[in-house]
């Protein structure tokens, strides 16, 4: 007989999934140094990086244009990951609606 594994608790399910997202964060500190201190850019390109992976991310369109310090023109990059298989998906596209809002939240000057 197979052994059934415990139910997972909601609170074990946040830290599980805080943990992962520490992960995905220090990855995009490290492509995108210039984040640091910017919260809610920060936080946006961990979500890009955590649905699109680090590998994705870091590289992309979105990357080079916070790495070259064109802050606004980064958070807009975000609108272009909404396709899979070339067509746009209103769940992707509502999601990169989202992270770019926060993006654009208090952006340097």
């Amino acid at each position: 007989m197979a052994a059934t594994s415990p139910k997972e608790t909601p609170a074990g399910c946040a830290v599980k999934l805080d943990t992962r997202l520490a992960g995905f964060a220090q990855k995009v500190a490290t492509c995108s140094p210039c984040l640091r201190g910017h919260g809610h850019q920060w936080a946006a390109m961990t979500s890009l990086a955590y649905n699109i992976g680090t590998g994705a991310c870091c590289g992309s369109s979105v990357d080079r244009r916070f790495d070259a310090g064109q802050w606004a023109a980064a958070c807009d990059a975000f609108l272009m990951w909404n396709k899979t298989g070339g067509h746009v998906v209103a769940g992707l596209f509502n999601r990169r609606a989202v992270e770019r809002a926060l993006c654009l939240k208090d952006l340097p000057k």
